[in-house]
């Protein structure tokens, strides 16, 4: 989960422009000897006291730093997801580029002193369990003579839902479950009278029944309610696909719609149930059912190179 970057675990080379310059200062160098020209001679020298100082700024400017990153995110099938990536640093660093292989990558101008976060980009592609691989750090950062860089293994991993399929015929793929016998349930809040309860101190004084407080019936609370409609189940083998991963889309769909209404629902998955329940810990967990049905590991190409 944190790295700390040494002489153990950073590269350097020379990057294209570099070695161009490497036998501009040696053809330089041969000018200068073979007309003996002291001038060229000492150019030459300080082109090449340039490189090596380069050399040195480069291998520095990521020589040092302390890396944490967070293991685990989640997001939908091909959309970004961003790992957050704290940096302790004791000096200002400059042109960093942080990349997952094959991803996008986030350059990085300045990380200033002390700690800061830097959000990495990777968007998965497919449902399941990501594994990104390795995070690459470079730079070439000052004159980019050389391209300093290292790869680092922070474990983590990306919890993929599927991503969303909207369909026709919505209704017809929901099912009702009654709790009572008018298929309704009461819950409380909303614009409708419901009872009178004992008050309750810090309670708004709107809620309270002054009537009865008159008529000498003690300090109660007005309560509202408001009518929901049955539970709703949303059941795999209803959806009309013969596919696996489109029913999977189909039903992550249907979840975020009820979600969204603000409706009791749960999922048949065939293999899995869960029962009908409001609020984002339920939509959260519901999806990382989709995500694990069947399991999956994607391992990201290259992540060792």
């Amino acid at each position: 989960a944190s790295q700390h970057l040494t002489n153990r675990n950073i590269f350097i080379l020379p990057s294209g422009f570099g070695f161009s310059y490497l036998v501009f200062v040696f053809v330089l160098f041969l000018l200068g000897t073979n007309y003996q020209n002291n001038v060229i001679i000492l150019l030459s020298y300080l082109f090449a006291s340039v490189f090596i100082s380069t050399m040195l700024q480069s291998f520095f400017n990521l020589s040092g730093l302390k890396l944490h990153c967070h293991q685990q995110v989640s997001t939908y099938a091909k959309q970004l997801a961003h790992f957050a990536l704290t940096i302790d640093s004791e000096k200002p660093r400059h042109s960093v580029v942080f990349q997952f292989p094959q991803q996008e990558k986030h350059l990085q101008k300045k990380i200033e002193l002390g700690t800061s976060v830097v959000n990495i980009p990777y968007c998965s592609e497919k449902r399941g369990i990501n594994i990104p691989g390795r995070i690459r750090v470079s730079s070439e950062y000052s004159l980019g003579l050389f391209t300093c860089w290292t790869q680092l293994d922070f474990g983590c991993e990306v919890i993929t839902y599927p991503q969303q399929k909207k369909f026709q015929n919505l209704h017809s793929s929901i099912s009702a479950h009654q709790d009572d016998e008018h298929g309704i349930n009461v819950v409380e809040g909303g614009d409708d009278f419901g009872d009178l309860r004992q008050y309750r101190p810090g309670e708004s004084i709107s809620q309270i029944a002054w009537k009865q407080l008159a008529r000498g019936q003690g300090w109660l609370s007005k309560t509202n309610q408001q009518q929901q409609g049955a539970d709703v189940w949303l059941r795999l083998n209803d959806l009309p696909s013969a596919d696996l991963e489109v029913k999977l889309q189909m039903i992550c769909y249907l979840m975020l719609e009820q979600y969204q209404q603000g409706q009791r629902w749960g999922i048949d998955l065939g293999n899995n149930k869960v029962s009908p329940d409001i609020g984002k810990k339920h939509l959260s967990h519901c999806l990382t059912l989709l995500a694990h049905y069947p399991i999956k590991k994607i391992h990201a190409q290259a992540q060792d190179e």
